[in-house]
């Protein structure tokens, strides 16, 4: 097996990039949501037809309902709204649901129903992004209709996208269709990335200890402007609010940027001041030259660029860009040259959100 990016052609990392998984936190709902004013309707609960995950929050104007958005297949929502006990006849009121501005989403033929005061949909929804507002309109004999709060409905994703069919160095991803194909290919080689062995500074220090002030080594300031890391574009898409959303990285064999972790004080014999204690990758949230700290991003106090694995981070700590929904971030590969065989590892991004804004605040609408 050949790599472009290095000599050492049995020690690549090869990358498949670009996943797409979301995960959301609440299958249902059983209080209120901020039960105020006499014409409020309550989502009592929403469930699927195939256990999406499904978030419920309330929003200005109104429940707001997230779920992950699909590449294939239609599933359906089903949701049982609970009106106003303080409207005008409300059990003998006149009430409907309609689609709004809707995109994506429809309501299944004959599965809006009306039982006391309690009202209920399936809404079908088609594969990719799709949004909509729910709305719940009642007369109470007077002519005079009224609509009672929304129900806005979004679909929610992250995309990860990486350099899959290798052809960019250490330059962004196309973000192409080319690469897209490749991405979730099992069989495909996917990015290969050298592994940081060199010395780019000339300090004696190796690239894998070098750039991220490498407590007890006064020359770990800078790896030298030679060294690079690979980037990777993540982006939140549909209803993720960036304010909100929270990011957790997850990839097997992580290598620490530490004594300790992923090093180790070189020895009598070791060629270094600095050794691989295990290999593996590292994610991180600059590029090579301008790191930092190799602490935990996820940390609150005194936190640094290194991306751990299973780490929990608020989405707006990572590099976004000016729309604050892309984020670049930048891999390495930790390991020996005399690795007889190239390994090959994924990266899985999950997202979660609890939260969106009421008028200039926030709120979590008692989940």
């Amino acid at each position: 097996m050949t790599t472009k990016l290095s000599n050492f052609r049995s020690c690549v990392w090869l990358i498949q990039a670009v996943l797409l998984a979301t995960t959301l936190i609440v299958s249902s709902i059983n209080t209120p949501l901020n039960p105020t004013g006499e014409n409020f309707s309550q989502v009592l609960s929403v469930t699927t037809d195939n256990d999406e995950a499904i978030v419920i929050m309330d929003g200005p104007e109104g429940p707001v309902i997230l779920y992950p958005a699909r590449e294939v297949g239609t599933f359906k929502v089903n949701v049982l709204v609970r009106l106003a006990e303080g409207m005008k006849d409300v059990d003998k009121a006149k009430v409907s649901g309609a689609l709004k501005s809707s995109s994506g989403l429809t309501i299944e033929a004959g599965s809006l129903k009306k039982e006391g005061n309690l009202l209920s949909a399936v809404l079908v929804v088609s594969p990719g992004e799709s949004q909509g507002r729910f709305a719940v309109t009642y007369d109470g004999g007077d002519n005079a209709s009224q609509v009672h709060r929304n129900v806005r409905i979004q679909s929610v994703s992250v995309d990860l996208d990486g350099d899959s069919d290798d052809n960019n160095g250490f330059g962004l991803p196309d973000r192409s269709a080319a690469e897209d194909a490749i991405e979730g290919d099992q069989a495909a080689d996917g990015k290969l990335v050298t592994p940081s062995q060199g010395d780019a500074d000339g300090d004696g220090l190796p690239d894998y200890a070098d750039g991220f002030r490498l407590a007890g080594f006064s020359n770990a300031n800078s790896a030298g402007a030679g060294f690079q890391l690979v980037p990777l574009v993540v982006e939140l898409k549909g209803g993720f609010d960036p304010e909100f959303a929270k990011v957790t990285f997850e990839y097997a064999s992580m290598s620490e940027p530490w004594i300790g972790g992923g090093l180790r004080n070189g020895g009598a014999g070791d060629p270094h001041p600095v050794m691989v204690s295990k290999r593996g990758i590292r994610l991180w949230n600059q590029p090579a030259n301008q790191r930092t700290s190799g602490a935990s991003l996820a940390l609150v106090l005194g936190s640094g660029d290194f991306i751990p694995a299973g780490a929990e981070i608020d989405w707006l700590k990572l590099n976004v860009g000016a729309n604050q929904r892309e984020a670049t971030i930048y891999v390495e590969y930790v390991g020996e040259p005399a690795n007889a065989d190239p390994e090959k590892y994924g990266i899985k991004v999950k997202v979660r959100q609890n939260k969106v804004k009421l008028g200039g605040s926030s709120g979590s609408g008692g989940i």
